[in-house]
C-alpha cells in the first residue's frame, strides 16, 4: 500500500492508496492536517477519498489535487474574512 506525506501552503497532506483485490482497481485517500491554533497539536481537518482508478498514480494524483484545491479554497475564504 503506497503512502506518503506532502506539504502545501502550511498544511500537511497524508495520503495512501490501495489496490482492491476483487476488481483490480485502485482507491486512494488523503487527510489534510493542520496544527491547532489553540493547542499546537496537529489535527485532521478534512478527508478526501477517490475510488475505482485504473492506476495507482491516477488515484494518488486525484486525491492530492483535490486536497490542494480544498486548501487553496479554505485559504481564500479565510483571507476574504480579513479584508
Amino acid at each position: 500500500m503506497p503512502s506518503g506525506t506532502e506539504r502545501h501552503d502550511g498544511y500537511r497532506i497524508k495520503w495512501a492508496s490501495s489496490l482492491t483485490s476483487d476488481s483490480g482497481l485502485w482507491n486512494a485517500n488523503a487527510t489534510i492536517v493542520s496544527v491547532s491554533r489553540t493547542s499546537g497539536v496537529p489535527e485532521a481537518i478534512h478527508a478526501i477519498t477517490g475510488e475505482c482508478f485504473s492506476s495507482e498514480a491516477d488515484a494518488r494524483d486525484y486525491v492530492l489535487r483535490a486536497a490542494r484545491q480544498w486548501i487553496e479554497s479554505r485559504e481564500r475564504r479565510q483571507n476574504f474574512g480579513r479584508l
